[in-house]
Protein backbone atom coordinates (compact mmCIF):
# COMPACT_ATOMS: atom_id res chain seq x y z
CA UNK A 1 0.00 0.00 0.00
CA UNK A 2 1.14 3.55 -0.70
CA UNK A 3 1.22 4.55 2.97
CA UNK A 4 2.92 1.41 4.32
CA UNK A 5 6.68 0.96 4.68
CA UNK A 6 9.22 -1.83 5.09
CA UNK A 7 12.64 -2.38 6.61
CA UNK A 8 15.37 -1.52 4.11
CA UNK A 9 16.79 -5.06 4.23
CA UNK A 10 13.45 -6.89 4.08
CA UNK A 11 13.86 -8.33 0.59
CA UNK A 12 17.50 -9.27 1.14
CA UNK A 13 16.40 -11.09 4.30
CA UNK A 14 13.57 -12.88 2.47
CA UNK A 15 15.90 -13.89 -0.35
CA UNK A 16 18.28 -15.35 2.22
CA UNK A 17 15.43 -17.36 3.73
CA UNK A 18 14.50 -18.72 0.30
CA UNK A 19 18.04 -19.79 -0.52
CA UNK A 20 18.98 -21.19 2.89
CA UNK A 21 15.81 -23.26 3.18
CA UNK A 22 15.41 -24.22 -0.48
CA UNK A 23 11.88 -22.80 -0.30
CA UNK A 24 9.50 -21.46 -2.94
CA UNK A 25 8.04 -18.69 -0.77
CA UNK A 26 9.47 -16.79 2.22
CA UNK A 27 7.36 -14.77 4.67
CA UNK A 28 7.95 -12.25 7.44
CA UNK A 29 5.54 -10.61 9.94
CA UNK A 30 3.54 -7.39 9.85
CA UNK A 31 3.25 -4.75 12.56
CA UNK A 32 0.46 -2.15 12.72
CA UNK A 33 1.71 1.43 13.01
CA UNK A 34 -0.16 4.66 13.71
CA UNK A 35 2.64 6.96 12.54
CA UNK A 36 6.20 7.13 11.21
CA UNK A 37 7.56 7.45 14.76
CA UNK A 38 6.26 3.95 15.49
CA UNK A 39 8.47 2.02 17.92
CA UNK A 40 8.50 -1.72 18.42
CA UNK A 41 10.75 -4.38 19.86
CA UNK A 42 12.02 -7.13 17.56
CA UNK A 43 11.38 -10.68 18.84
CA UNK A 44 14.12 -13.29 18.98
CA UNK A 45 14.30 -14.78 15.50
CA UNK A 46 12.29 -17.94 14.92
CA UNK A 47 12.14 -19.58 11.48
CA UNK A 48 9.76 -22.38 10.56
CA UNK A 49 9.20 -24.39 7.37
CA UNK A 50 5.91 -25.80 6.07
CA UNK A 51 5.14 -28.28 3.30
CA UNK A 52 1.98 -29.71 1.74
CA UNK A 53 -1.33 -28.97 3.46
CA UNK A 54 0.55 -27.49 6.43
CA UNK A 55 1.27 -24.47 4.19
CA UNK A 56 -2.46 -23.86 3.71
CA UNK A 57 -3.20 -24.45 7.39
CA UNK A 58 -0.61 -21.82 8.31
CA UNK A 59 -2.18 -19.43 5.78
CA UNK A 60 -5.62 -19.73 7.35
CA UNK A 61 -4.51 -19.85 10.99
CA UNK A 62 -2.12 -16.92 10.68
CA UNK A 63 -5.09 -14.94 9.29
CA UNK A 64 -2.82 -12.44 7.52
CA UNK A 65 -3.58 -12.39 3.82
CA UNK A 66 -1.39 -9.52 2.56
CA UNK A 67 0.76 -10.84 -0.29
CA UNK A 68 3.36 -8.13 0.26
CA UNK A 69 4.68 -9.98 3.32
CA UNK A 70 6.25 -12.62 1.09
CA UNK A 71 8.90 -13.13 -1.57
CA UNK A 72 8.02 -15.69 -4.26
CA UNK A 73 9.93 -17.69 -6.80
CA UNK A 74 8.93 -16.54 -10.27
CA UNK A 75 7.62 -20.00 -11.19
CA UNK A 76 4.80 -19.61 -8.64
CA UNK A 77 3.21 -16.99 -10.90
CA UNK A 78 3.57 -18.95 -14.16
CA UNK A 79 -0.20 -19.51 -14.33
CA UNK A 80 -1.45 -17.41 -11.41
CA UNK A 81 -3.47 -14.26 -12.16
CA UNK A 82 -5.43 -11.98 -9.86
CA UNK A 83 -9.15 -11.42 -10.37
CA UNK A 84 -9.61 -8.08 -12.12
CA UNK A 85 -11.77 -5.35 -10.69
CA UNK A 86 -12.21 -6.89 -7.24
CA UNK A 87 -11.20 -5.96 -3.73
CA UNK A 88 -9.62 -8.66 -1.52
CA UNK A 89 -8.04 -10.21 -4.61
CA UNK A 90 -4.99 -11.06 -2.50
CA UNK A 91 -7.05 -13.44 -0.34
CA UNK A 92 -7.58 -15.83 -3.25
CA UNK A 93 -4.30 -14.93 -4.96
CA UNK A 94 -2.31 -15.68 -1.83
CA UNK A 95 -4.03 -19.03 -1.42
CA UNK A 96 -3.27 -20.03 -5.02
CA UNK A 97 0.35 -18.96 -4.67
CA UNK A 98 0.83 -20.99 -1.50
CA UNK A 99 -1.03 -23.97 -2.94
CA UNK A 100 1.51 -24.01 -5.78
CA UNK A 101 4.48 -23.95 -3.38
CA UNK A 102 6.44 -27.04 -2.38
CA UNK A 103 7.90 -25.36 0.73
CA UNK A 104 7.09 -22.17 2.66
CA UNK A 105 9.56 -20.68 5.13
CA UNK A 106 8.27 -18.22 7.76
CA UNK A 107 10.19 -15.88 10.04
CA UNK A 108 8.72 -14.03 13.01
CA UNK A 109 10.81 -10.92 12.19
CA UNK A 110 8.68 -7.73 12.01
CA UNK A 111 9.72 -6.05 8.77
CA UNK A 112 6.51 -4.75 7.15
CA UNK A 113 4.65 -1.81 8.73
CA UNK A 114 0.98 -1.42 7.97
CA UNK A 115 -0.09 2.18 8.55
CA UNK A 116 -3.49 2.32 10.25
CA UNK A 117 -4.78 5.41 8.46
CA UNK A 118 -8.02 6.87 9.90
CA UNK A 119 -8.96 8.14 6.41
CA UNK A 120 -7.65 5.12 4.47
CA UNK A 121 -9.56 2.45 2.54
CA UNK A 122 -9.56 -0.03 5.43
CA UNK A 123 -11.21 2.50 7.77
CA UNK A 124 -13.75 3.91 5.30
CA UNK A 125 -17.53 3.33 5.49
CA UNK A 126 -18.86 0.00 4.22
CA UNK A 127 -19.22 0.10 0.42
CA UNK A 128 -20.48 -2.20 -2.33
CA UNK A 129 -16.95 -3.22 -3.28
CA UNK A 130 -16.32 -4.49 0.27
CA UNK A 131 -18.71 -7.34 -0.49
CA UNK A 132 -15.99 -8.82 -2.70
CA UNK A 133 -14.82 -10.34 0.60
CA UNK A 134 -17.81 -12.69 0.40
CA UNK A 135 -16.81 -13.68 -3.13
CA UNK A 136 -13.29 -14.45 -1.87
CA UNK A 137 -14.76 -16.70 0.82
CA UNK A 138 -16.83 -18.55 -1.76
CA UNK A 139 -13.76 -19.05 -3.95
CA UNK A 140 -11.73 -20.46 -1.05
CA UNK A 141 -14.58 -22.86 -0.34
CA UNK A 142 -14.55 -23.99 -3.99
CA UNK A 143 -10.76 -24.30 -4.14
CA UNK A 144 -10.63 -26.55 -1.06
CA UNK A 145 -13.73 -28.61 -1.86
CA UNK A 146 -11.69 -31.64 -2.94
CA UNK A 147 -8.99 -31.29 -0.27
CA UNK A 148 -8.86 -34.41 1.88
CA UNK A 149 -7.35 -32.65 4.92
CA UNK A 150 -10.19 -32.00 7.37
CA UNK A 151 -8.36 -29.06 8.98
CA UNK A 152 -7.93 -27.26 5.64
CA UNK A 153 -11.64 -27.70 4.88
CA UNK A 154 -12.71 -26.52 8.33
CA UNK A 155 -10.50 -23.42 8.16
CA UNK A 156 -11.68 -22.55 4.65
CA UNK A 157 -15.31 -22.85 5.74
CA UNK A 158 -14.60 -20.69 8.79
CA UNK A 159 -13.02 -18.02 6.58
CA UNK A 160 -16.04 -18.10 4.28
CA UNK A 161 -18.59 -17.77 7.09
CA UNK A 162 -16.55 -15.10 8.88
CA UNK A 163 -17.01 -12.74 5.92
CA UNK A 164 -20.49 -11.38 6.84
CA UNK A 165 -19.32 -10.84 10.43
CA UNK A 166 -16.27 -8.89 9.22
CA UNK A 167 -18.49 -6.63 7.07
CA UNK A 168 -20.94 -6.15 9.94
CA UNK A 169 -18.11 -5.03 12.23
CA UNK A 170 -16.79 -2.67 9.55
CA UNK A 171 -20.22 -1.07 9.25
CA UNK A 172 -20.51 -0.71 13.04
CA UNK A 173 -17.04 0.83 13.36
CA UNK A 174 -16.95 3.08 10.28
CA UNK A 175 -20.54 3.51 9.14
CA UNK A 176 -22.27 2.70 5.87
CA UNK A 177 -21.92 4.57 2.56
CA UNK A 178 -24.93 6.14 0.86
CA UNK A 179 -24.70 3.61 -2.00
CA UNK A 180 -26.09 0.97 0.37
CA UNK A 181 -29.36 0.70 2.27
CA UNK A 182 -28.06 0.48 5.82
CA UNK A 183 -31.02 -1.32 7.37
CA UNK A 184 -31.25 -3.92 4.60
CA UNK A 185 -27.50 -4.57 4.69
CA UNK A 186 -27.49 -4.85 8.48
CA UNK A 187 -30.42 -7.27 8.46
CA UNK A 188 -28.87 -9.52 5.79
CA UNK A 189 -25.40 -9.54 7.33
CA UNK A 190 -26.81 -10.21 10.80
CA UNK A 191 -28.88 -13.13 9.49
CA UNK A 192 -25.85 -14.66 7.77
CA UNK A 193 -23.68 -14.17 10.86
CA UNK A 194 -26.27 -15.63 13.24
CA UNK A 195 -26.68 -18.72 11.06
CA UNK A 196 -23.00 -19.51 11.61
CA UNK A 197 -22.66 -18.24 15.17
CA UNK A 198 -21.89 -21.67 16.63
CA UNK A 199 -19.24 -22.47 14.03
CA UNK A 200 -17.50 -19.13 14.55
CA UNK A 201 -17.62 -19.37 18.34
CA UNK A 202 -16.00 -22.81 18.10
CA UNK A 203 -13.25 -21.46 15.86
CA UNK A 204 -9.87 -20.14 16.96
CA UNK A 205 -10.94 -16.49 17.04
CA UNK A 206 -9.54 -14.55 20.02
CA UNK A 207 -11.93 -13.85 22.88
CA UNK A 208 -12.30 -10.15 22.07
CA UNK A 209 -13.52 -11.05 18.56
CA UNK A 210 -15.98 -13.53 20.03
CA UNK A 211 -17.36 -10.78 22.27
CA UNK A 212 -17.77 -8.60 19.16
CA UNK A 213 -19.41 -11.54 17.36
CA UNK A 214 -21.99 -11.93 20.13
CA UNK A 215 -22.69 -8.19 20.13
CA UNK A 216 -22.99 -8.15 16.32
CA UNK A 217 -25.57 -10.94 16.44
CA UNK A 218 -27.62 -10.07 19.50
CA UNK A 219 -26.80 -6.53 20.66
CA UNK A 220 -25.86 -4.49 17.61
CA UNK A 221 -26.42 -1.08 19.31
CA UNK A 222 -23.59 -1.97 21.73
CA UNK A 223 -21.25 -2.68 18.81
CA UNK A 224 -22.33 0.55 17.09
CA UNK A 225 -21.63 2.50 20.31
CA UNK A 226 -18.16 0.96 20.44
CA UNK A 227 -17.70 2.12 16.85
CA UNK A 228 -18.57 5.69 17.78
CA UNK A 229 -16.07 5.60 20.65
CA UNK A 230 -13.37 4.14 18.40
CA UNK A 231 -13.84 6.85 15.77
CA UNK A 232 -13.70 9.54 18.44
CA UNK A 233 -10.38 8.19 19.78
CA UNK A 234 -8.94 7.95 16.25
CA UNK A 235 -9.84 11.60 15.58
CA UNK A 236 -8.04 12.69 18.76
CA UNK A 237 -4.89 10.83 17.63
Amino acid sequence: DSDDWIETDMYAYLLGLLEQNEADIAEIMLDVAHGEDHNMSQPDERVRSFEGDDILIHYFEHNEFAMGLRLYKREIFARLRFDRGRMNEDVVGGFLALKAARRLVVSNRLMYYYYSNPVGVSESPLRKCDFDLLYAGERLDELTATNTDATVRRLAMTKKHRGPFTLLVKMALFGCSNELDKQTVKRELQAATRSNYGLLMASGMPINRKVMLTAACYCYPLLAAAGLAYRAVRRVR
